[in-house]
């Protein structure tokens, strides 16, 4: 797929839990700064102590920084890793008074999506309800979140036409397993992709995409070099314009309606969803937010920023040595920050 769902939650979260970060220090004996409401927004925030925690848009810190990596809160609970990032994952859930609800045993893990949410166990994924207890056993290698009833999930080698179909909540496939690549269904569409080639020395795969309807129709054809999940009416498209004498390949994004009609020209060198009216764009190294129009809603001076989320997106730029990452509102505000230092590992 394009990217860009989770794509500052892969740099905060791999190049942070490593590193300190000077924001500030955990007390030995800790408490929730402020009192709990159902309605209080609860953003991860990385610490001093390397680990992630939990606070609200006014800095109060919730839940105890003891995670080395956590994702936003879904459905009223919340990814958490309480292992080592990448060389021993713990994966569970919390609740949001920051109790461990799904215990801490899974490789991977993806948020709760219509009840259920995907875990990886042995090498392979499957679903899970909000007791923990499994609904689909672990047998892909490959899905996406249930969406519209329907998961997305992969077979075989993701690389090839014929390994991903459509499942619904018991299991039991709705659309059998034909695609190279797929998505999730939004607005009654999901993306698919036709496997073309694969470029060993670049470990990339290209595709056509297209979307298809719940029978397996498929409604706007498969001309696209790239495809996202339609949201909030759009979907962002891209087409190969150039290639690098090493083979990397470029693209220009623009956005399509359910219709298939172009509604925002390709213009665009990376392009994510549309998330409560703005999506995040980038041209010429310079990132900002477009409405539906197309016309710059907010200009930030950051290299990338999430999708908002309850009216907070998270923002990074990186640096020759040090980088930057923090949580901005839709004014554009900074309500918090901290300073990254790269790990070897992972460094620029």
């Amino acid at each position: 797929m394009i990217m860009w769902n989770g794509k500052i939650f892969v740099f905060l979260f791999i190049l942070l839990s490593t590193i300190p970060a000077s924001v500030r220090s955990c007390a030995p004996e800790w408490k929730p700064e402020a009192p709990l409401t159902d309605d209080m927004i609860l953003l991860p925030a990385v610490f001093d102590n390397n680990k992630f925690g939990y606070i609200d848009p006014e800095g109060h810190v919730m839940i105890k920084p003891e995670y080395s990596e956590a994702h936003r809160f879904r459905e009223g609970l919340a990814v958490i890793n309480a292992g080592e990032w990448e060389f021993k994952p713990e994966y569970g859930f919390i609740n949001r008074s920051g109790e461990t609800v799904v215990e801490t045993k899974y490789e991977s893990a993806q948020d709760f999506s219509e009840g259920l949410a995907a875990v990886k166990y042995k090498g392979r994924w499957g679903f899970i309800d909000k007791n923990g207890a499994l609904v689909v056993k672990p047998q892909y290698l490959d899905v996406m979140p249930f969406s519209e009833g329907l998961a997305a999930v992969a077979i075989g080698d993701i690389s090839k036409n014929g390994n991903y179909g459509f499942i619904d909540r018991n299991g039991k496939y709705v659309i059998e397993p034909q695609y190279g690549a797929a998505s999730g269904f939004h607005d009654g569409l999901a993306p698919v992709g036709e496997f073309l080639s694969h470029d060993d020395k670049l470990w990339t795969s290209y595709y056509k995409w297209g979307y298809i309807d719940k029978t397996g129709k498929m409604i706007i054809e498969q001309k696209y070099d790239k495809a996202e999940e339609f949201s909030e009416g759009l979907a962002p498209v891209g087409k190969h314009v150039r290639s690098s004498v090493r083979g990397d390949r470029y693209y220009k994004y623009g956005y399509i309606d359910t219709k298939g009609e172009l509604v925002i020209d390709f213009k665009y060198d990376e392009a994510d969803n549309f998330s409560e009216d703005i999506a995040g764009v980038k041209n010429d190294d310079r990132f900002f937010y477009i409405d539906k129009k197309g016309e710059v809603a907010i200009e930030i001076p950051y290299y990338w920023g999430d999708r908002f989320e309850d009216g907070y997106a998270f923002v990074t730029q990186p640096g020759p040595e040090k980088g930057w990452g923090g949580i901005i509102d839709k004014k554009g505000n900074l309500i918090y920050s901290h300073v990254i230092e790269y790990p070897k590992a992972y460094g620029p």
